[in-house]
């Protein structure tokens, strides 16, 4: 599948009064028989595919960047998706899917050349 950003969004939440920054992705995906979907992706998968923590993203954005190049590198990526779907998913105006896990080709295969370290 191909990704293609949709939306991006660095969030800033609030508990037990601290503060986190995590990752929000809405990517646009095809599949090789042209179906496509929206899926959800956040902080800790989403991690995955930009290798830059979340805190460190929003700093670059808070300093002008519209949207970093580490996120603009995703696209046109080839991953295998595990999603979570549930009656919402079918109720819903939107249809979306929460991703559960990536299995990135990309990086697998770079891992296996030594190229690239994936961060868990």
């Amino acid at each position: 599948m191909e990704e293609k950003p949709n939306k991006f969004q660095v969030q800033e939440t609030k508990h037990c009064r601290a503060h986190q920054v995590r990752y929000r992705f809405e990517v646009k995906v095809c599949d090789d028989s042209g179906n496509e979907g929206t899926f959800v992706i956040f902080d800790k998968e989403a991690l995955k595919l930009v290798v830059r923590q979340a805190p460190d993203v929003m700093n670059e954005m808070n300093s002008g960047t519209a949207t970093p190049q580490c996120v603009l590198d995703i696209v046109g990526r080839t991953c295998k998706f595990q999603v979570k779907v549930n009656d919402f998913n079918f109720k819903s105006a939107r249809t979306t899917a929460t991703v559960s896990r990536i299995i990135d080709d990309d990086l697998q295969n770079e891992k296996n050349d030594g190229k690239r370290q994936r961060l868990n």
